[in-house]
């Protein structure tokens, strides 16, 4: 027998999701799209890889720090699935010397060419979002921000939080 969760126990599953995240100091919200991707266990192993190259791009081959991100995938309704991830802002952890040298604007530049560069299948962010501002934005309520990122939780065929990718320590780990 299957049994079918109703809206009360997704929406208690939501609200969870964003109790688990809220000590966290997160400052974007960054969405990324895919090119007529269909399949979410794929856009999952682009997602992890993309992280792990934003990380040596940030923090250095050597280094074993990792942003802080929740990251969601979903999907559009034409079947296609997209990011949303909500990070932190990585300049205050660099290594001395190196903090002020990462502005809002290199960081927005550093994941847009991380993103487009990390697979065929990654959508160009110029091309993909309505204005070069839709896809990096500054997180004024955090609450909010990861709300929207855990809006999916419930609505489709799996959980749209990636979990596996979650990184609330800031240390790197292994996919």
């Amino acid at each position: 027998m299957e049994y079918k969760f109703d809206e009360r126990v997704f929406r208690e599953i939501r609200r969870g999701a964003v109790e688990f995240a809220k000590d966290l100091d997160l400052k974007y919200l960054v969405t990324l799209n895919f090119n007529e991707l269909r399949c979410k266990g794929t856009a999952n192993l682009i997602l992890g890889k993309f992280i792990k190259r934003l990380n040596v791009s940030i923090f250095g081959k050597r280094s074993q720090k990792a942003i802080i991100c929740v990251p969601s995938i979903e999907r559009h309704l034409g079947g296609c699935y997209h990011v949303h991830i909500a990070i932190e802002d990585p300049a205050s952890r660099l290594r001395e010397g190196v903090q002020n040298e990462l502005s809002e604007g290199e960081l927005k530049e550093l994941i847009r060419m991380t993103w487009e560069g990390v697979d065929s299948r990654t959508a160009s962010l110029r091309k993909s979002c309505p204005d070069d501002k839709s896809w990096f934005k500054k997180i004024d309520n955090q609450d909010g921000a990861l709300s929207y990122i855990s809006k999916q939780i419930g609505c489709a065929e799996q959980d749209a939080m990636q979990w596996d990718l979650f990184n609330k320590s800031g240390r790197r780990f292994s996919f």
